[in-house]
């Protein structure tokens, strides 16, 4: 169904590091911004890794897909809002995992993908696959239940 070792790219830029502005991570690091799709076009748009009843299912609320784009955004009527992000860094990935690790000291976790983080304080987790990068942005209030929640949603994307 899916898989944790398909490509992608994030075409148009934007976003791309932990930081929220349109700055790469790191000096290195970079983003394909070549409008021809690599690897599994599904990857482009993340909307395709997860259902809304699996959101729904995870987070405890009905939420229905609100953007089928990058960043994908699944949204209830309680206003909650889960957005789901793919960004391509090609060679610089490990470094920009690492500096986002070390930055907003993540916590770094077992997982699907290469390597997987929790940034408590952003409610995210950033998942490392084959040079690219994926960020769940879990909605509000910040919950002790939100990693292992994430966690789940990630294992779903992946299974």
């Amino acid at each position: 169904k899916r898989s944790a070792d398909i490509p992608y790219t994030r075409p148009g830029g934007g976003d791309d590091d932990v930081t929220g502005d349109d700055t790469a991570a790191s000096p290195g690091a970079t983003q394909n911004t070549d409008a021809t799709p690599v690897g599994n076009p599904t990857l482009e748009n993340p909307c395709g890794l997860i259902t809304a009843e699996e959101v729904s299912t995870v987070l405890g609320e009905t939420y229905s897909l609100a953007q089928d784009d990058n960043p994908c955004i699944f949204a209830a009527d309680s206003g909650s809002a889960l957005s789901i992000e793919s960004a391509s860094y090609g060679d610089a990935a490990q470094q920009a995992f690492d500096l986002a690790l070390d930055t907003f000291q993540g916590e770094e976790l077992d997982g699907p993908g290469d390597r997987t983080m929790w940034l408590k304080g952003f409610r995210e987790l950033h998942l490392l696959v084959d040079g690219y990068v994926i960020i769940l942005k879990l909605p509000p209030p910040a919950t002790e239940t939100q990693q292992a929640q994430a966690l789940t949603l990630a294992a779903t994307m992946f299974d």
